[in-house]
């Protein structure tokens, strides 16, 4: 409260005196014992102009309500039991939302948000859209959009139609443009980088062995593949049982741990045939160093751009893909060796 020495003004609706200040003329203000509302008067010693009477019920008031400014929301219980994820797309979100921005799933009721198709009439002209349309609401949207800077007036069915797309993208075109990719580098692997990589080693023989080689390593990634995408299935399952975090439906990732394995696998391959050739066949031993650090780099970057992980979640996934089958391997091994020897 104001002293009587220093610039002051009232409130026009319960004559509470308040400290004046001169970058606060013409603000909006709301009085702290009365809650109404006013405006800043130009200079010292004045009552404020009145905005809103004080409400009926008691509430508590702000000393100030500036334009721009909002009180924060309390957290979405559904926002906060996924830990600040979509449960549908794993997309970060707000601890206030409501519907997630990336695939319009309605956290409030568990739901996807449906866009209505609006089909022209016979005479040209706009059909109307069935009243029961699953388009979300101008006002659900703008208050779930608040947190990124969206204001009221957005058109709702464009922007629910936007996030329909960006969703089928990230879940569904990305991850197919990508199993595509890890097709590519297995056969270009197979029919170019593997003999090649065979021929420059000291201990290539004649004949047909470079395409022999091709094929053994084709095999090899074939394996690998089909003992990888499981181990990836038990990961995801261990992360979101960890984490709390959502991959989708099951298509959905296994698409996604489809194009992860293939692209992995695919370039380790790539970059070990490549370091093969160069080195005229030491290549792994060489830069051993090399190519696992690029390994951890590529799967680093195919699980936070697909499964749209967390750095410490993807550390657990690699952990489980790569070291787990060893640990299963050694102790399969120590303990069928323990039974044989006497």
């Amino acid at each position: 409260m104001a002293g009587a020495s220093t610039p002051y003004f009232t409130c026009p609706f319960c004559g509470k005196k308040f400290r004046w200040k001169p970058e606060l003329a013409g603000r909006k203000v709301v009085c702290a014992a009365c809650s109404g509302k006013m405006r800043v008067p130009a200079g010292s010693g004045a009552a404020g102009e009145p905005v809103e009477p004080p409400p009926k019920a008691e509430d508590e008031g702000y000393e100030l309500d500036l334009p721009g400014d909002q009180p924060a929301a309390a957290a979405s219980p559904a926002a906060t039991s996924h830990q600040g994820k979509c449960p549908a797309c794993n997309s970060p979100v707000k601890p206030n939302a409501v519907i997630c921005i990336n695939c319009g799933f309605n956290l409030a009721d568990g739901k996807r948000i449906a866009t209505a198709v609006h089909q022209p009439a016979a005479d040209g002209a706009a059909a109307p859209l069935p009243a029961a349309a699953a388009t979300p609401k101008p006002e659900v949207l703008n208050s779930a959009l608040a947190g990124i800077g969206v204001h009221r007036g957005v058109d709702a069915a464009a922007l629910a139609e936007d996030m329909e797309a960006q969703h089928h993208w990230k879940e569904f075109k990305l991850p197919l443009i990508l199993v595509g990719v890890g097709l590519l580098l297995l056969i270009f692997n197979t029919a170019v980088m593997a003999p090649a990589a065979y021929s420059a080693s000291p201990f290539a023989g004649t004949g047909g062995g470079a395409m022999i080689y091709g094929v053994f390593r084709l095999v090899l990634a074939l394996i690998r593949f089909f003992v990888q995408l499981p181990i990836m299935l038990i990961g995801i399952v261990v992360v979101a049982r960890i984490f709390g975090s959502s991959f989708g439906p099951i298509g959905t990732a296994l698409l996604k741990l489809t194009a992860v394995v293939l692209v992995t696998g695919g370039a380790d391959d790539f970059l070990t045939f490549g370091l093969d050739i160069i080195t005229g066949g030491f290549g792994a031993m060489i830069g051993g160093i090399f190519l696992w650090a690029a390994q951890i780099g590529v799967f680093f970057v195919m699980c936070i751009a697909i499964l749209e992980t967390e750095v410490l979640e993807t550390i657990v996934l690699y952990l489980i893909l790569y070291f787990l089958p060893t640990f299963a391997i050694g102790f399969l091994t120590i303990t069928i060796w323990a039974m044989l020897t006497p």
